[in-house]
């Protein structure tokens, strides 16, 4: 009996994650960021503005911001963030809430110019995990975003593993979870919640839910 439970012992330790604090919940400072679609907007077209805010705990929060231009002549933006390009040339939308303030520049000219439609990153190791590898967040065919991890991808072996969006590189504290990770290497993909922005979250990580452990984290590219 004495050896068995030497055996389970060993067993256990060789998949857990042992020696490593667990993450506790991490504060955040609030913040607040414009979600835009376009970069150029044809003149007599308009576009609708969305807001991300996220509380202290890194959540995201609906909230009503004061949106103002700081040319109407050029572009026009009414209460909801509903944004009018007048006559050419180019201005900033502005979004005050409380004591935050965020902006785009947005030109109005002939023609309409979408912004970029998808992030990459590059995963790193944590607490002497391994995880490697890219992803690219993107939207498909149906118009879901998607996390797709590349043919490179390799992560260390650990008991529940499970992929997360999150604002910080060693916390899932105010993030998303997108399930369990399907396999320690190669191609795979997550479909994100409905209602989530391209730009809601800078980091992916690969975290061991049980034990409260990130295995490693990739950081979107700028």
């Amino acid at each position: 009996m004495r050896s068995l439970k030497y055996l389970w012992v060993l067993s256990i330790s060789a998949f857990s994650c042992i020696g490593v604090d667990i993450v506790e919940e991490e504060m955040f400072e609030t913040e607040l960021r414009i979600v835009t679609e376009v970069e150029a907007l044809k003149v007599g077209e308009t576009t609708t503005l969305s807001i991300l805010y996220f509380n202290e705990t890194g959540e995201q929060v609906v909230v009503s911001p004061i949106w103002t231009s700081t040319d109407s002549d050029i572009l026009d933006v009414s209460n909801d963030g509903l944004v009018t390009a007048v006559s050419m040339g180019s201005a900033y939308i502005k979004a005050s809430f409380e004591n935050l303030t965020d902006s785009v520049m947005i030109a109005a000219g002939d023609e309409t110019v979408l912004t970029e439609t998808s992030r990459k990153g590059t995963f790193k190791g944590r607490n002497n995990y391994t995880v490697a590898g890219d992803f690219t967040l993107a939207p498909n065919n149906d118009g879901d975003l998607v996390l797709s991890f590349g043919s490179n991808f390799t992560a260390s072996n650990g008991p529940g593993l499970f992929v997360y969006l999150s604002n910080s590189d060693n916390s899932v504290s105010g993030g998303i979870e997108l399930g369990a990770l399907k396999s320690n290497s190669g191609e795979q993909s997550y479909t994100l919640p409905m209602g989530t922005e391209l730009n809601s979250y800078d980091f992916v990580i690969i975290y061991c839910k049980p034990f409260g452990v990130p295995f490693g984290y990739g950081k979107f590219e700028e």
